[in-house]
């Protein structure tokens, strides 16, 4: 950027929300989708943050997994790639300028395959009609096991801006119905792992959805140690064999219509 071109840019940067973010550090929405993204990729996995705005959420990803990721942001916005490489110091991350809809033979040329994408406030950005289109792309620079994070207004807090005060929506900024994302999803080999509503400065402000590609149905619980699964399947059903059915047997059926129950 020439120094006339990036003086505009501050001008037109000074007050803007994204650079509060940066100043302050803190931004209740921005904070919980990534704790969401953090917990749900892992050291050694590359992050894909698609509408990645200045870095901000890459950079927080990356730090609370103590830089041990590989982190490619891309945004529409050149202002927001200069400023991103200005400011995010961190060994291994990369931003550049993309369309999300245009231009995503260029990102898959530049990432090769990521293990989790995340659009954090960006999918009701993008027109609904083209959503299938934007969902065919993720699956095609998605490794096999690959995560998908998506956070975004709920659809009840946009009606309710639309009605007290419209002039907080963008130009586009439509109602996503998590329905919608999910058969597309699908459609694509990604099934659900994590949906909730957050409260942010209202409750239930936000949504947040985690895909993830392959999903493994695992029918041991989580965090059990000791006996192989399948011997403490037998164990449980021998025992309650022995006790628990006899006892429950005796409390519903023998005790309540007698001898006659037992022949």
């Amino acid at each position: 950027m020439t120094h006339k071109e990036i003086s505009e840019f501050y001008d037109s940067f000074l007050g803007s929300r994204m650079l509060d973010y940066r100043i302050s550090g803190s931004n209740p929405r921005l904070d919980k989708a990534i704790r969401r993204i953090a917990e749900t990729i892992r050291p050694g996995e590359t992050l894909l943050d698609l509408g990645c705005g200045i870095g901000l959420v890459a950079e927080k990803v990356a730090a609370r997994l103590n830089n041990s990721i590989a982190v490619w942001g891309c945004d529409i916005s050149p202002k927001n790639i200069w400023y991103a490489r200005k400011t995010v110091r961190l060994k291994g991350a990369h931003f550049f300028e993309a369309d999300l809809l245009s231009d995503f033979d260029e990102i898959i040329r530049t990432v090769g395959r990521a293990d989790l994408i995340a659009l954090v406030d960006v999918i009701e950005h993008i027109p609904i009609a083209r959503h299938p289109e934007l969902f065919a792309n993720i699956a095609r620079v998605a490794n096999p096991s690959a995560r998908l994070v998506l956070t975004y207004p709920n659809p009840l807090y946009q009606l309710y801006l639309k009605e007290t005060n419209p002039a907080e929506l963008q130009i586009i900024d439509q109602c996503v119905d998590y329905h919608d994302l999910e058969r597309l999803a699908l459609a694509h080999g990604f099934g659900l792992r994590h949906y909730s509503l957050e409260d942010v400065w209202l409750r239930n402000q936000y949504v947040h959805v985690v895909f993830e590609r392959n999903i493994k149905l695992d029918s041991t619980s989580p965090g059990r140690t000791g006996f192989n699964s399948r011997a403490r399947v037998r164990l449980q059903s021998a025992f309650r064999a022995m006790f628990i059915y006899r006892f429950r047997r005796w409390k519903y059926v023998s005790r309540i219509f007698g001898r006659r129950a037992t022949r």
